[in-house]
């Protein structure tokens, strides 16, 4: 669940000091992201015990029922298995960044939105933003990986281009 979290300083690093990195690790970024995705669609599908602060997000997100909210979690979770394997595919790995980038987004921001009180800004504020930006590398390394493969292909669809002429 947590593999980005320490991930991202890694790759970050090799990002930088790394000569053509991501042809090298690119495996590994897609492992890490992976492990994200899947070890929390493992705690929505109650492979491991759900936690009730995922739960409690939902209904207070979308204002349903308990039911309807593990219901919600289970779709939630099979669809990060899915995007999860999808991601080591060359045909489906932007597919599946794209739905990371979107649900990684959602679900960091979760934690202000379900617990955001607005009489108490300041207190509710502080205890969630920190968890918030914990969360970022949930969407922002996806993000880096989508955005470089979009400049790969313009690369080369440029250079098939060019060289046909």
């Amino acid at each position: 669940e947590h593999a980005l979290q320490f991930g991202a300083p890694l790759i970050l690093y090799v990002a930088l000091y790394s000569q053509n990195f991501y042809n090298r690790y690119q495996n590994a970024f897609k492992a890490l992201i992976a492990m994200t995705f899947i070890g929390h669609a493992f705690f929505a599908l109650g492979i491991h015990p759900v936690p009730g602060h995922f739960i409690d997000m939902v209904i207070n997100v979308f204002g349903m029922s308990e039911t309807a909210a593990r219901g919600f979690l289970i779709t939630a979770g099979t669809l990060d298995i899915l995007f999860g394997v999808l991601i080591f595919f060359q045909k489906t790995e932007r597919a599946a960044l794209v739905f990371m980038i979107f649900w990684g987004a959602v679900t960091s921001m979760a934690r202000i939105v379900a617990h955001l009180d607005h009489e108490l800004m300041a207190m509710s504020s502080h205890q969630w933003v920190h968890e918030t930006l914990l969360r970022f590398p949930h969407f922002m390394v996806p993000l880096a990986m989508y955005l470089y493969l979009s400049e790969q292909k313009k690369a080369g669809q440029a250079g098939q281009y060019i060289t046909s002429n």
